[in-house]
């Protein structure tokens, strides 16, 4: 799947957490907890069923869920906080280098 197309497909996503398809794609998720834990919010029977893979779990979240999820502040926050610790991670990574 090229990138444009992956993109296009995750276009659902509400602006307010549309940062959740770049945290999906980034491998630092995996070991950060609260990248996981904001997956397991999301949706967590879906989290389970799909192995714990964040993409594929946002291409089967309903668009329902997804609106109640922009609209929770919490999940909001979280996300926010996720997407700030992420960019300063890579920050480092890029002083370091």
């Amino acid at each position: 799947m090229t990138e444009n197309k992956a993109e296009n497909e995750f276009e659902k996503l509400p602006p307010r957490i549309s940062r959740l398809f770049e945290l999906a794609n980034n491998l630092w998720w995996s070991w950060n907890e609260e990248g996981r834990q904001v997956f397991r919010a999301l949706d967590y029977s879906l989290w389970r069923n799909t192995g714990h893979n964040p993409v594929m779990q946002l291409r089967h979240t309903s668009q329902e869920k997804l609106e109640a999820a922009a609209r929770d502040p919490s999940f909001w926050n979280c996300t926010t906080w996720l997407w700030q610790s992420l960019m300063n991670h890579n920050k480092r990574r890029r002083m370091v280098r």
